[in-house]
């Protein structure tokens, strides 16, 4: 056998194998070769930011006589003369979306954002008068006329009662969360005597820990007072009206946390 025979067998068994070979390698492509592709989807609703609000806490509360009556006197002799008057609001505080006027039981009617959608800040509520606090009055006759005003300053009636504005709170309602178990969280005081010195009080606290998304309470204000005795009247037999100071109720729902 020639070399040049040899050579050319070599030659057309290499190109055999090269065949085989460039076989496989499209097969192997064709088994790869995708003919689909799977997709999702979905619809997810979302709700309104949760906040906290406040409402019926703007009244003007009447104070009158009638608790004090066993006294004997339905008109200022210059005794110390009992005034006292519930307000007729509900004040409410509660989360909820902005435009809710009251609190819902449905854990879903707003949401908070967060990892955990835990509340950043919990709420307080305060009561405060302003400095130098007093009753004035005004004679029917004369509107000028402050001759039986009085200042909430802590000293010592004739009747041994104190110059100040009593605050009492029924609270009814308050909890963490409308539509479960959970202990009631809410602190805060149940009743406070407002005067020079002591111009503030907190009529209820609910820490970020314990607040979700339908937290509340809910609670009306009575006030009390004394027309001091010992005083005169510049228009005797005349009717005078009196106009307290105002009570500032503030919602703070910023960095109330624990």
């Amino acid at each position: 056998m020639s070399s040049n025979y040899f050579g050319k067998a070599l030659a057309g068994a290499a190109a055999v194998l090269a065949s085989v070979g460039l076989a496989f390698s499209i097969s192997g492509f064709s088994i790869a070769t995708a003919d689909g592709a799977i997709g999702s989807s979905a619809t997810v609703a979302t709700v309104p930011q949760c906040v906290w609000q406040i409402n019926g806490a703007s009244e003007t509360i009447a104070l009158d006589h009638s608790e004090y009556v066993a006294d004997g006197h339905t008109k200022y002799v210059g005794q110390d003369f009992g005034l006292s008057g519930s307000g007729a609001n509900t004040v409410k505080v509660f989360v909820g979306p902005a435009a809710a006027s009251a609190v819902s039981t449905d854990a879903d009617n707003c949401a908070w954002y967060g990892v955990t959608n835990s509340a950043g800040s919990g709420a307080r509520v305060t009561y405060a008068l302003p400095s130098s606090p007093a009753f004035t009055s005004a004679a029917s006759t004369d509107n000028t006329d402050n001759s039986l005003g009085f200042a909430l300053n802590g000293t010592t009636t004739t009747g041994s009662n104190i110059a100040q504005l009593a605050v009492a709170l029924t609270k009814s309602g308050c909890t963490n969360a409308a539509a479960s178990a959970l202990i009631n969280g809410w602190t805060g005081d149940a009743t406070a005597n407002l005067k020079t010195g002591s111009l503030s009080l907190t009529a209820a606290e609910l820490l970020n820990s314990t607040t979700s998304t339908s937290s509340s309470c809910t609670w009306t204000t009575k006030l009390t007072t004394y027309v001091p005795g010992g005083k005169t009247p510049a228009h005797d037999a005349d009717t005078y009206t009196f106009t307290g100071p105002t009570v500032t109720t503030t919602l703070l729902a910023e960095g109330v946390v624990g």
